[in-house]
């Protein structure tokens, strides 16, 4: 058995990671949801939560490099980003398509 085998699927109200599912608050983790080019960002990137404007309607994400570099910091609609799921695999990339 690996791990998270024996968890329960998570459907909106549960909590993981310290906040409710499709709720993103401050200092949560949240995962791009559309390619961002002129950043170098690409959609399933993952960055961290810093500010929640109006109630949820946008947010301010870092994004940040493995060494904790920023990369960029935006103001995101709430449709451009949503709260990471126990079922996400994370997965690293170089910057610029390097290998």
């Amino acid at each position: 058995m690996s791990c998270g085998d024996s968890d329960p699927p998570i459907s909106a109200g549960d909590s993981f990671a310290g906040t409710n599912v499709g709720t993103i608050r401050e200092y949560d983790t949240a995962v791009l949801e559309r390619d961002i080019p002129e950043h170098g960002l690409v959609k399933g990137d993952v960055g961290a939560v810093v500010h929640v404007y109006d109630g949820g309607r946008s947010y301010e994400v870092e994004f940040t490099s493995g060494a904790g570099d920023t990369i960029a910091v935006l103001t995101l609609e709430s449709g451009e980003v949503r709260v990471i799921d126990r079922e996400d695999i994370l997965h690293a990339r170089r910057r610029g398509g390097e290998r």
